[in-house]
């Protein structure tokens, strides 16, 4: 999205991006100062805020969960949730992750107890090989191994509309916050993005070119997964916010994935980013 813009033309500052595979590195990397940043789902800042990383969340970002869902063959007999009772399911998160929340909420909602189902997890691709392979009944995962899953043959049971609310937050770490000169660079690059997702939802297919090439993703994948995700645009922390994040942190103490409940409120810094007028 900052590449399709040029967000960060003429910036006074230099940026680096850094890709994780999963969140652990990456929340040791922000604890230790190797990275000023970190972008991820709502309860896995949470959760590292809880176990004590140096970090502050300073931005939110909401998009569709649409791009989340369980997938079954094509041809199977499963019809409906509660069609899993008994089922191998693999989920492709960490546990709480935004798969593995979808799950747990549509079984909840068909009233499908947690030790009906046998749930395991894996990688994205080793989940794609066993799902392909049948060697399980049914996978949870998100866009683009969702729209490619479905092209190869699988049929969507349930995706995450109604029962899950995709929400990013942007965190910056304690070393860079009270660095003066990191801390007001962040502050203008969250509004850099700010821009650049407004310019991406207002000109979609411009976007999905520039996203298309650089994932490599087959060109109608690209844009199912681009279509279904939404157009996120980074927001600055109000009470609303923190209310939502204390209710995410309640629910995953109560279902034991946190190791207590926490008050949130000392996790955010609403100061760091102070949204300019949209260009």
């Amino acid at each position: 999205m900052a590449d399709a813009t040029g967000a960060f033309r003429n910036a006074p500052y230099q940026v680096a991006w850094a890709n994780f595979v999963t969140p652990t590195p990456l929340f040791e990397a922000i604890a230790s100062g190797f990275v000023d940043t970190a972008l991820a789902v709502d309860n896995l800042i949470l959760q590292s805020a809880i176990l004590g990383r140096s970090l502050k969340i300073v931005a939110v970002a909401r998009a569709s969960s649409r791009s989340i869902g369980i997938v079954v063959p094509g041809d199977s007999s499963i019809r409906s949730v509660k069609d899993l009772v008994g089922k191998n399911i693999v989920v492709s998160t960490t546990r709480g992750g935004t798969a593995d929340s979808v799950l747990w909420a549509a079984l909840a909602e068909a009233g499908v107890a947690a030790a009906k189902v046998r749930v395991g997890y894996m990688l994205q691709s080793d989940a794609m090989a066993a799902f392909l392979s049948r060697h399980v009944d049914a996978w949870v995962t998100n866009d683009p191994q969702l729209a490619r899953v479905e092209r190869a043959g699988g049929r969507v049971l349930r995706d995450g509309t109604g029962l899950f609310k995709a929400v990013s937050f942007f965190a910056i770490g304690e070393e860079a916050r009270r660095d003066a000169g990191k801390r007001a660079a962040v502050g203008d690059a969250l509004n850099r993005l700010a821009d650049a997702g407004r310019w991406r939802n207002a000109h979609p297919a411009d976007y999905l070119r520039v996203y298309t090439a650089q994932t490599g993703l087959d060109p109608e994948i690209a844009r199912i997964t681009v279509a279904r995700r939404g157009g996120d645009v980074l927001e600055p922390i109000t009470e609303a916010t923190i209310r939502d994040a204390q209710a995410v942190a309640d629910g995953y103490a109560a279902r034991g994935l946190f190791p207590h409940s926490a008050d949130v409120r000392p996790f955010f810094d609403a100061t760091v980013f102070a949204p300019r007028p949209a260009k």
